[in-house]
């Protein structure tokens, strides 16, 4: 048991000693594609999140400071995930919406279910902004109908 615990450690400090290259290349790739996704726009704080946690990390790298970097490199990733998801969440409701009134519907209740839902993102309300989608959606559907 004792020799496992002792490997254990080593191996932690063998993966804090080396480069954490594919964190860092990671993070790097999910905030280009919360950007290309419209984070910028749909949930801006969340982008510039991970954007200030992939800074550190480059920093922390460069004082090859491997377990910082390595900590704050999968941090940017899962904030840079959540505003893509919030983007995408917010661009399929407001296309239900819009065509909702391209097609000349009283989609009036989805588009209240809309704002509120944009709300959400902007506080960071990631299950309330799910549900909300939701109803953005079921509204448009009864519209249609």
């Amino acid at each position: 048991m004792r020799l496992f615990v002792a490997f254990g450690g080593v191996a932690m400090l063998m993966a804090c000693a080396v480069a954490p290259t594919q964190e860092m290349s990671d993070a790097r790739q999910a905030i280009q594609a919360a950007r290309v996704a419209g984070a910028g726009s749909h949930s801006p704080n969340k982008l510039d999140r991970a954007e200030t946690l992939l800074l550190g990390a480059r920093s922390d790298l460069r004082q090859q400071d491997y377990g910082d970097a390595r900590r704050k490199a999968l941090a940017a990733r899962k904030v840079a995930l959540a505003a893509r998801t919030i983007s995408e969440i917010l661009i399929l409701a407001t296309q239900a919406v819009t065509e909702g009134r391209k097609k000349g519907l009283d989609v009036s209740a989805a588009a209240l279910y809309l704002s509120t839902a944009q709300r959400a993102a902007r506080r960071g309300e990631m299950e309330k902004l799910r549900v909300l989608a939701a109803e953005v959606h079921k509204r448009v559907e009864r519209a249609f109908r």
